[in-house]
């Protein structure tokens, strides 16, 4: 991702508030580790577990790879790790906030897998997103994320709204056997600069999995997804609200696992309760 350059709000100490950016990344980054960790946990117990299935059933590793590198060359897979059509985020207005973004952010972990890379993650459109796509063994997991700053008006709770529009989104876990599993999620982010917090929810685009044998394969999956918090504010403490798309693969034994969304920021609702 290329770099971006961080303006402070007018009537505050550069530095330190580059300060609060600089910590406000690492805790992104920091997070974004503990989601690919525990995937990676899970994936491999239930991959050595699968393992022991096949050996048991006594399915010859031979046909079983046979059979998933045929299925790896049809067009059921290749609609899966195709590059959807070029969409737009939403346009609008505060106190819903569209893009352009403050701020971007964006972590990559996929080393091994058969392929991974992020889409174009653009404060000005808000679009976020990668495609993850894994065949035999290993895992991988992408974030990406659209920021800006905001000044609490009072002292009370602040209610917050991560909304993603999903322009293409596509999905599958080939377990023939072992174990696959692909996810994806929206994420909303609070962070309080003086003292410092940062608080977070989550819910679902897609999260499925296969164990042992199975196939679960879904395109064409676009619409709306958000998830809100309600957080505690002080009269004019600055805050940094993040809207992010999370995503993970796995695939352990014969098996392919893919995650590829290509989506938008937008908007992120902030509303003083």
């Amino acid at each position: 991702m290329p770099q971006h350059r961080i303006v402070a709000p007018p009537g505050v100490d550069r530095n330190e508030f580059r300060a609060f950016h600089r910590k406000a990344l690492l805790e992104l980054s920091r997070d974004a580790k503990k989601f690919h960790s525990a995937n990676l946990k899970k994936g491999r117990l239930l991959t050595s577990s699968a393992a022991e299935s096949r050996r048991l059933l006594k399915t010859p590793r031979k046909d079983a790879k046979a059979l998933l590198e045929s299925y790896l060359k049809s067009d059921a897979h290749k609609q899966i790790v195709k590059r959807g059509p070029r969409s737009r985020g939403l346009r609008g207005h505060n106190p819903a906030r569209y893009a352009p973004y403050q701020f971007p952010w964006a972590s990559l972990n996929a080393g091994g897998i058969g392929g991974g890379s992020l889409y174009p993650v653009d404060p000005n459109s808000g679009e976020v997103g990668a495609n993850l796509i894994d065949v035999i063994g290993g895992s991988g997991s992408a974030a990406s994320a659209m920021g800006f700053w905001y000044q609490a008006q009072s002292t009370g709770s602040l209610f917050v709204s991560a909304q993603l529009w999903v322009s293409w989104g596509a999905a599958e876990v080939y377990a023939l056997p072992g174990y696959a599993t692909a996810n994806a999620f929206v994420k909303v982010f609070v962070q309080q600069w003086r003292p410092w917090y940062s608080l977070s929810a989550q819910s679902t685009i897609w999260d499925r999995s296969s164990y042992g044998f199975g196939i679960d394969v879904e395109t064409g999956i676009e619409g709306n997804y958000s998830a809100g918090i309600t957080v505690p504010v002080v009269a004019g403490g600055w805050y940094a609200l993040w809207g992010a798309l999370y995503q993970h693969v796995t695939a352990g034994g014969i098996a392919s696992a893919v995650s590829n969304f290509d989506a938008y920021v937008g908007p992120i609702t902030y509303v003083e309760v």
